[in-house]
């Protein structure tokens, strides 16, 4: 079922929307089990759900204090891996439009059409006042001193889902996309389901972006690190709300150590055969990483 609203953002597949409040009593595995084993997709999904249930009214200040405003710089250098002239990007764990934003303004606010898919609603929710708000700020700009106005509409789209459930129905409407990116997913997923169906979307030649934490180099700044991980353990719910709780108490920082995700996508995208140019590219003395490569 799709929804439109005045400012041309739509929901492609609205029938999925989830429930936020994590799921404790549900005779699966638990959420620490899960955590230190992601290898099906009950305990990947498990994690996502309950990591982040009604915590986007303050993802964004958590997130920037939480790498102490690293996180900033780390989206700025993902920008930069996009193509300025990508005119149909896909938009992965989209969350609160911290990066959707940015891809409009980079690429064109009213000439670039943006796909974003997310599992969590109330992030969603949040990212299409954001983006309504940012529509609104560049219509002023643009009809500023104007007699005749002109309304430009951001053309975005959601599908209200998890990455790994992708289908052909999805993205067939708002396909072929020519760039393809995400910050903080790879850990949360199954590359190799991730990557097989967004491949038949693409154009020859589509960038791909992904961007996640990553466990830093050997040394002191590893053991600053484990330190700050373990303080944020702590701290993180007292600062942030018990919403957090689930994020920060159930060993996030394991989680980021047995992933190894950056590997992984790296892997998965050379044993496929149609990508090219795959590279890791370490940043912040190794604290995340980006994945980039070409379609064939």
């Amino acid at each position: 079922m799709t929804t439109t609203t005045s400012t041309a953002i739509t929901n492609v597949d609205e029938t999925t929307k989830t429930t936020q409040e994590p799921n404790t009593a549900d005779g699966g595995p638990s959420l620490n089990e899960c955590v230190t084993d992601m290898a099906t997709r009950e305990k990947r999904e498990k994690v996502s759900k309950s990591f982040f249930p009604n915590t986007g009214y303050n993802y964004d200040r958590c997130v920037a204090y939480a790498t102490l405003g690293f996180d900033a710089e780390w989206k700025r250098l993902l920008l930069r891996q996009i193509p300025t002239s990508s005119k149909n990007v896909l938009e992965l764990a989209s969350g609160t439009a911290i990066v959707s934003k940015r891809i409009l303004k980079r690429c064109g606010v009213f000439t670039t059409k943006l796909t974003c898919v997310d599992i969590t609603d109330d992030y969603v929710d949040v990212a299409k006042a954001k983006l309504a708000a940012l529509e609104e700020k560049e219509n002023q700009k643009r009809n500023k001193g104007k007699k005749e106005k002109e309304e430009g509409k951001i053309d975005v789209a959601y599908v209200i889902k998890n990455a790994e459930d992708i289908t052909e129905e999805d993205l067939q409407s708002r396909g072929p996309f020519d760039c393809v990116v995400s910050s903080y997913i790879p850990k949360y997923v199954d590359a190799e389901k991730v990557i097989s169906s967004i491949e038949p979307h693409l154009t020859e030649g589509a960038t791909l972006v992904v961007h996640d934490f990553d466990v830093p180099y050997a040394g002191p700044c590893r053991w600053i690190w484990h330190a700050h991980m373990d303080i944020w353990a702590w701290m993180g719910p007292k600062m942030f709300g018990k919403e957090w709780a689930a994020c920060f108490e159930a060993n996030l920082k394991e989680l980021i150590i047995k992933s190894d995700w950056a590997k992984v996508w790296s892997d998965k995208l050379k044993e496929r055969g149609c990508w090219s140019d795959v590279k890791i590219h370490r940043i912040t003395l190794g604290g995340a990483s980006l994945v980039t490569a070409k379609k064939n």
